[in-house]
């Protein structure tokens, strides 16, 4: 049996998180949530009860309140995509696999997830 591919959302607001995770799990994904990267950071790389990790998206205030743990987080994750959701102006440094600046929808966040990582 093969699991999904996990996505974890970081983001401090509860709702759109919610919201991003159900969606994500609507396309078929394994969305996971947390309020910040301190936190994501609790999740295993490699899981045998589930999918890989592929993708970490994560909101622009949580980078701007924990750069330490998005380093730290980076080589946790080698080879995990992460994805910036962010407010107008500068692009905290980093390679991201993409950048969506705001105002977006969850259903733009959705189609980044699945050009990143299509289902077979």
């Amino acid at each position: 049996m093969t699991h999904p591919p996990r996505i974890v959302v970081v983001s401090r607001e509860h709702w759109p998180r919610a919201l991003l995770r159900a969606q994500l799990a609507e396309a078929g994904y394994d969305a996971i949530g947390s309020g910040t990267l301190s936190r994501a950071l609790r999740h295993a790389p490699n899981d045998a009860e589930r999918g890989p990790l592929r993708v970490v998206v994560v909101d622009g205030g949580a980078v701007a309140a924990e750069r330490e743990a998005l380093a730290h987080a980076r080589r946790r994750y080698p080879g995990v995509a992460f994805v910036l959701v962010h407010r107008a102006g500068a692009v905290p440094p980093g390679p991201w696999a993409a950048t969506l600046q705001r105002p977006v929808t969850i259903g733009d966040i959705v189609a980044t997830v699945r050009r990143l990582v299509p289902l077979s």
